[in-house]
């Protein structure tokens, strides 16, 4: 008589996370990615996008942390985006 065998595999990829700090502010923002983005050797863009949908700054991210001069943007709320091949994050930061 043949039995029914289950297995239950759980994959689970190393959370990503990006932090932004300090927000709000006037000066500089510091963009640090937590997890795979310093282990898998991706590649990410960073982009901080303006409330009308222009991208006003685009550079590209070593994957660990990266620092943004706020000084000559406008005040406003700007979107920072990242992305890889296979990821993308966003962060909502304000300049008062």
């Amino acid at each position: 008589k043949e039995k029914e065998v289950y297995l239950n595999f759980h994959f689970s990829e190393p959370t990503l996370r990006m932090d932004v700090f300090p927000n709000p502010t006037s000066d500089q923002v510091r963009v640090q990615l937590s997890n795979s983005g310093r282990e898998t050797g991706e590649h990410w863009d960073l982009s901080l996008v303006n409330s009308e949908g222009q991208e006003v700054i685009k550079r590209a991210f070593n994957g660990t942390s990266y620092v943004l001069d706020m000084p000559p943007l406008a005040s406003g709320t700007y979107t920072i985006v990242l992305r890889s091949s296979d990821h993308s994050l966003q962060q909502r930061i304000v300049k008062p």
